[in-house]
C-alpha cells in the first residue's frame, strides 16, 4: 500500500491547523492612545461612529483634527463591516462630488471604483448633493447637501483612523 493518501491527509491536516490558528481571533486589541476606546477595529483601521448632527464639511474637519479621516469604503468587505456599526442610521461617509459634479472622490485620494449607490442615486438633487451618506435602508448610499432641510437626516458619522 503507497504510504501517499496518509501523507497527503498529514499534509491536509496540518495546513487546516495553521490556517486555523492564524484566523483565530486575538485577544481584543485596545486602540492607540488618542483613539476612543470602544472604537471598533477592522482590517488594519478603527472606526467610531459619532452620533452629532453636524455638516459633511464640519465632520470631516472633526476627524482630521482627531487624527483620522471620514471612513472611506473601498471594497465590499469594508462596506459590509460600516453596515454594522450602527444600522439604520443615516452616517457621513468620506466621499464629494463637490470639485466636480459627478465626480465622486475619496478623501483619501484613492479611486472611486467601489459603489453601493441606491436605485436613481447620485442624483443631485437641488443642484446642491455633494456629500457621501448612507442611505435610508442602511444598506446602500445616498448623496446629499449641507444646508439644514438637505442633511437633516444625517445622524451622525464614521471616522477612522489607521492603527498604529
Amino acid at each position: 500500500m503507497s504510504s501517499t493518501p496518509y501523507l497527503l491527509r498529514v499534509l491536509l491536516i496540518a495546513i487546516f491547523t495553521v490556517a486555523s490558528v492564524a484566523s483565530a481571533e486575538s485577544p481584543a486589541k485596545k486602540p492607540p492612545v488618542g483613539i476612543p476606546a470602544d472604537a471598533t477595529l477592522f482590517n488594519g483601521k478603527w472606526y467610531y461612529v459619532y452620533l452629532q448632527k453636524i455638516g459633511w464639511k464640519a465632520s470631516k474637519v472633526k476627524c482630521e483634527r482627531l487624527g483620522g479621516q471620514l471612513a472611506v469604503i473601498h471594497d465590499e468587505a469594508t462596506w459590509a463591516f460600516i453596515k454594522t456599526l450602527k444600522p439604520g442610521v443615516q452616517l457621513w461617509l468620506g466621499a464629494s462630488d463637490e470639485q466636480l459634479e459627478g465626480n465622486w472622490v475619496w478623501v483619501d485620494g484613492k479611486p472611486f471604483t467601489f459603489k453601493s449607490w441606491q436605485r436613481g442615486q447620485p442624483d443631485n438633487g437641488r443642484g446642491e448633493e455633494h456629500f457621501l451618506m448612507m442611505g435610508w435602508n442602511g444598506e446602500n448610499w445616498n448623496d446629499a447637501g449641507e444646508s439644514a432641510g438637505q442633511f437633516i437626516q444625517v445622524q451622525g458619522f464614521i471616522c477612522e483612523w489607521r492603527d498604529k
